[in-house]
Parts: structure tokens; sequence; C-alpha cells
């Protein structure tokens, strides 16, 4: 079970690849980190504040929940959409994807809240 966490939601401002707007060093990304369940229930219980009609939410996870490795290499980001009829979909991809996202489509980010 996963401790209890309030859980911030943003909204990027700026078209960025994942580097850009989670942080780009393991003490940044681990700020951000939250735990697989945490993000999972945070989905479940709160689908109002994910980004709707299939734009992306993110977070960052990590293999096995472990603290962030100094290499980045068990970093991961999740993206969760809701689809018609509030059909949740998520996917996982490295940290390091190449791809840059748009801010114009308000893409929103979860992490702790501190």
């Amino acid at each position: 079970m996963a401790p209890e966490t309030d859980i911030a939601v943003d909204e990027l401002i700026e078209d960025g690849k994942f580097p850009d707007f989670f942080g780009d060093t393991a003490e940044k990304l681990e700020w951000r980190r939250i735990l697989g369940a945490q993000f999972m229930k945070f989905c479940q219980d709160r689908p109002d504040k994910l980004r709707q009609n299939d734009y992306a939410t993110f977070a960052v996870l990590t293999k096995k929940d472990e603290p962030v490795a100094e290499d980045l290499s068990n970093v991961f980001v999740a993206h969760v959409h809701v689809l018609e009829r509030g059909r949740l979909f998520a996917d996982v991809v490295r940290f390091a994807f190449g791809y840059a996202w748009d801010a114009g489509y308000g893409h929103r980010i979860l992490s702790p809240q501190q």
C-alpha cells in the first residue's frame, strides 16, 4: 500500500521534452516522482483533474518505485488520457523519449505536493 500524498496538478506553459518540464537531474526527478499506486489512485479517484479530450496528463515514475538512479536509467513517464465516456488510457515511456510536447494543448503534470 502506497502512502497517502497530495498530488499537485500543473499545466504545461511552454513546449518541451520531458527534461524541459520535469527537470534533468536525479534530485529534481526524485522531487517530482510519484509512486505507481499513488498515480493509479489519483487517476481513478480524480479523473476530473486529468486533462480531458484525449490530451495527456504526465507523471514521473520509476521501475519498482525505487529512488531515481543518478544516471536516470530507471525513470519513466506515464501519460494518461481521458477518452470518450470517461474511459482512461495510460501508457508509460522512458524518460529519454525524445518527443516534444506542445503546451498549446494544455497537457498537465502531476507531482507530489510539496
